[in-house]
């Protein structure tokens, strides 16, 4: 009776927690399957069965680890353990050597990616926001214009890096745009951060990808734009919202919310967004929407995912270290890489085998940094881009309706 119990506890542990993302809070961070991507051995099993397999696997271990003690047989556990540490070694050593022969041909993306460490502005009490976010810019601008090498293929800046809406004409003092004009000279106006933006890609003829907050009417997005070196502009709006940091879910919890100086919504994007790079595409999320799995029908155009994001809510805590580790995961479940810039956190680069190089704040000086990053090209098909969590929902599904014992529900015992 003793192993029904173990059998009940696992089956609606693994089905719990991916309810927990589709059905319940959306709460993403930090699940039990994090613990097996640090291991070469079997990170690249979540190319198979995703970020909640690996959970579901740690749960495996687990339970027939304490089969195995009350039993004293250890067969099963072992032959379990062996055989997902083979698969797992087996193909990252393929993938691997099958990245270094492609490396010998391709070269790889080089991106500026700037990392900042700002406090967000409901955080910071300033009695000047607009004086403010000019000396931002004209940080920003100086950083770039130093570190950017030739032949770079992208620049890319932080989730709402500079406050305000993006086309607002807030530069429009004499004193402010002669220091503009000195960096970019122009009779051209450069009044807004979309115009600054454009001068820079224009100036460095480099493409960047640049959070600010977009608005149209009455209606505010949190936004990437794509800025090229000829001033065209495509922008994606974040499509998953933080709840009560981003959108207000209910008409009661605006009282609440307001306490805490949350007064607005961002409204709700339609669609993904692909921007052209290199003659292929890029994928662009903005902050935990890279902690969901990606849309699979999405990821074979895709050359490199792209993340902008602002840890800076919780600027001394861990959550810039698990948000880089659950950005990888989205690189192996893909088998694409992905570049990351963070306002405090993590920021740089993860290949397709989640091999990373990171810049966080204990290695840059002041509070503005960028560097020069290369990530390599190399990218492959996964199982688990191709089905999702299908097979594992059925899995689940079918463990519990063909149990060879009937479950006996602890709760309903006496």
């Amino acid at each position: 009776m003793f192993f029904r119990y173990i059998d009940f506890y696992y089956l609606f542990f693994r089905l719990f927690i991916y309810c927990l993302l589709f059905l319940f809070t959306g709460f993403t961070f930090d699940p039990i399957g994090l613990s097996l991507v640090h291991s070469a051995s079997t990170r690249l099993l979540s190319s198979i069965f995703g970020i909640f397999g690996l959970s579901f696997l740690v749960m495996l271990y687990n339970t027939l680890f304490v089969r195995a003690l009350l039993c004293r047989k250890y067969g099963s556990y072992t032959l379990t353990l062996m055989a997902t540490l083979a698969i797992g070694s087996g193909l990252f050593f393929y993938h691997k050597e099958q990245k270094q022969l492609f490396d010998k041909e391709h070269t790889p993306f080089k991106i500026l990616v700037v990392h900042t460490k700002t406090l967000p502005e409901e955080l910071e009490v300033s009695k000047d926001l607009i004086n403010d976010a000019f000396h931002r810019w004209l940080s920003l601008l100086k950083t770039c214009l130093i570190n950017t090498q030739k032949q770079t293929d992208l620049i890319l800046f932080p989730e709402i890096v500079v406050p305000f809406s993006s086309k607002a004409p807030l530069f429009q003092n004499p004193e402010m745009q002669q220091k503009l004009h000195s960096l970019f000279p122009g009779n051209e106006p450069l009044t807004s951060s979309h115009a600054i933006g454009k001068a820079l890609a224009k100036k460095l003829q480099t493409p960047l990808l640049i959070g600010l907050e977009a608005k149209e009417e009455n209606h505010y997005f949190n936004s990437a734009y794509f800025i090229q070196p000829d001033g065209r502009t495509k922008r994606y709006d974040k499509r998953v919202l933080l709840p009560m940091g981003e959108y207000i879910p209910c008409e009661w919890a605006r009282t609440l919310a307001a306490r805490y100086g949350l007064v607005g919504s961002f409204e709700r994007g339609s669609q993904s967004q692909f921007f052209p790079l290199e003659g292929s595409f890029i994928y662009p999320s903005i902050c935990y929407e890279d902690t969901f799995p990606l849309e699979h029908s999405d990821i074979k155009k895709i050359a490199l995912l792209v993340n902008l994001t602002n840890d800076g809510w919780y600027p001394n805590s861990a959550l810039g270290e698990v948000h880089s580790k659950l950005s990888s995961v989205r690189s192996l479940e893909s088998g694409r890489p992905m570049v990351r810039s963070s306002n405090y956190g993590f920021s740089g680069v993860i290949n397709s085998l989640g091999q990373s190089h990171f810049l966080n704040d204990a290695q840059i000086d002041g509070d503005i940094d960028a560097r020069t990053l290369s990530v390599s090209k190399y990218t492959y098909t996964t199982l688990y881009a191709i089905w999702g969590n299908i097979p594992l929902l059925l899995f689940i599904v079918c463990s519990i309706l063909f149990q060879k014992e009937k479950i006996i529900w602890p709760f309903n015992q006496h």
